[in-house]
């Protein structure tokens, strides 16, 4: 019965993808499609124009696998040839004979030798109301498997800024300025041991996405298709462009490719800018660039902001921030996050009391990267007072590797953004500090007796407290070291020292340190003297004679 069980769900799920695409190149006209694709946008369009409606057709999903649940289809040939699963027929065909320039470019560009051919295109002109926009795009070839390693096929999404004539290609692979086509996104695994030419590498494998042949749930009746991938591009609000989605074939007409655009993901779009980092006092103005014809609401952590209906917005302090601006039926939004500011408090500077009238400290060891701030934004600035803050009297760049002081002083950073020039409210205090010198008092020495082998002896709170001399514990710290140069430097301290018999003396380096500045210490040295043990004389062993008298029998 499991068995029975196991087989219904298997022959169950994969009936449930055993459909393929569906094609309609006869219901919908190219204003309809160009409807479809756009959804509730935000733009106005006209001029829209298709090479053929038998190449240019709606698309749905079907209840397939296809990533996509309906859009457009654009194919180099036949469109309606690409509905169902793969069969292996209708792979080449042809509607338009005539090849595009801006392709025969981008082929020549990118290591093409052969003209293109049958061309097939949707464009139309449209009006952005917002500063972006983007749509999702796929990628399908008959070119994938046996033809991979050399024939591409070639298309584009040909952006013109009708204002400049400029002209953008955004079928590109994402983070790239690489052109979409068979030989841009492959697999190896899928070449065709049957093709004279099968020993091409993989490029961009993670963009590919199904191969067709003998893949008993293709949904489309295609050799191989990518991942569903997003084309994007800033625009200037109210100027008019153009939008060209155009394919081609390379060399001739075999073995077609097709791209699918999915419905209403011709989305415009606010752009606020990236997340950014804000400390009180600071402020970042927020600009939607529309223009007056829009009604705004401003949003700050999901609450609107009273009275804030204009097109920009001055934030002022951390939080969530969204602008929702409407026209008509057309409503676009964006958020953008503002985080606190994060600082790592200063650290105070320490020096060692040697006597001297001032002493030089360095400020800048508490610069911006000290602190924790990012120095492509923010800068510090160090003043003597409060009162230097307020007539914005900072000490000198000059002075701050070398800051003059008697110690006992307090130093005062403000941090100021380079970008929006302004200082932050928060003030961020140090002290200059002249600890007390540490001076070392030299002990008694000690005299330990020799032990049987090496002579072990550790060292006592009775030296350390000699070495002190009144000073706290608290405060200071005694370390032992082998040598007076390891005391000086700091390094190898020891708890114990080892003798080896026949030694009747080891000096042994001893240094106090002052636990808040490791740089005020004081060094000196103990003697250590190993007195031998007394000789004793080696007595013969004593014989001796007694008188017996023996007993009368």
């Amino acid at each position: 019965m499991k068995n029975l069980l196991f087989i219904f769900a298997l022959l169950y799920s994969t009936c449930l993808f055993s459909q393929g695409i569906t094609v309609d190149n006869t219901t919908n006209s190219p204003a309809q499609l160009v409807d479809l694709l756009l959804g509730n946008s935000c733009v106005e369009v006209s001029n829209i124009s298709v090479s053929s409606t038998q190449a240019v057709a709606y698309f749905n999903q079907n209840g397939s696998s296809f990533p996509i649940s309906e859009g457009i289809i654009i194919r180099n040939g036949v469109a309606t040839f690409t509905q169902g699963q793969y069969t292996g027929a209708n792979l080449s065909s042809s509607v338009t004979a005539s090849g595009d320039a801006f392709l025969q470019t981008l082929s020549d560009n990118n290591g093409g030798i052969s003209p293109i051919v049958n061309a097939e295109f949707l464009e139309f002109d449209f009006i952005p109301l917002s500063n972006s926009f983007s749509f999702n795009f796929l990628f399908a070839s008959n070119e994938y498997g046996f033809y991979q390693c050399e024939f591409s096929d070639v298309f584009a999404f040909v952006l013109t800024d009708l204002s400049t004539g400029v002209s953008t290609n955004l079928a590109v692979i994402p983070g790239t300025s690489t052109p979409v086509s068979v030989t841009t996104i492959r697999n190896s695994f899928y070449n065709d041991p049957s093709s004279p030419n099968n020993n091409c590498a993989s490029v961009n494998p993670s963009f590919f996405g199904t191969y067709n042949v003998g893949n008993p749930t293709s949904a489309l009746n295609m050799r191989g298709q990518t991942v569903v991938m997003n084309a994007s591009s800033t625009v200037t609000p109210n100027t008019p462009y153009k939008i060209r989605l155009v394919i081609g074939d390379y060399a001739n007409s075999g073995f077609d490719s097709a791209v699918f655009i999915a419905a209403g993901s011709f989305t415009t779009n606010l752009d606020l800018g990236l997340d950014q980092i804000i400390c009180t006092g600071d402020e970042v103005l927020l600009n939607t660039n529309l223009d007056s014809t829009f009604r705004y609401t401003w949003y700050e952590n999901g609450n609107p902001i009273s009275g804030e209906t204009n097109s920009t917005y001055t934030v002022t302090h951390a939080g969530t921030y969204t602008v929702e601006a409407v026209r008509g039926t057309c409503t676009i939004t964006d958020t953008i996050v503002f985080t606190d500011l994060a600082v790592t408090n200063p650290s105070d500077l320490l020096t060692c009391n040697t006597g001297a009238a001032s002493y030089n400290f360095d400020l800048a060891t508490n610069n911006e990267l000290a602190l924790g701030i990012d120095t492509a934004i923010y800068d510090v600035f160090y003043y003597e007072s409060p009162a230097d803050i307020v007539a914005n009297n900072p000490i000198p760049s000059a002075n701050l590797t070398s800051y003059p002081s008697t110690g006992g002083q307090t130093i005062y950073i403000k941090i100021f953004n380079t970008i929006s020039g302004n200082f932050c409210d928060a003030e961020y205090p140090f002290d200059l500090i002249v600890n007390n010198a540490a001076v070392v008092t030299p002990p008694n020495p000690i005299s330990v007796c020799e032990g049987q082998g090496n002579t072990n002896y550790t060292f006592t709170n009775t030296t350390t407290n000699e070495v002190l001399n009144g000073q706290s514990p608290v405060n200071y710290t005694v370390t032992y070291h082998n040598s007076l140069g390891e005391a000086s430097s700091g390094t190898n301290p020891i708890t114990s020292v080892s003798i080896p018999n026949g030694t009747t003396s080891v000096t042994v380096g001893i240094r106090i340190q002052d636990n808040s500045n490791p740089s005020c210490f004081d060094v000196t040295t103990v003697t250590i003297t190993v007195n031998p043990l007394p000789i004793v004389d080696d007595i013969p062993d004593p014989i001796e004679c007694s008188q017996f008298t023996l007993p009368i029998l």
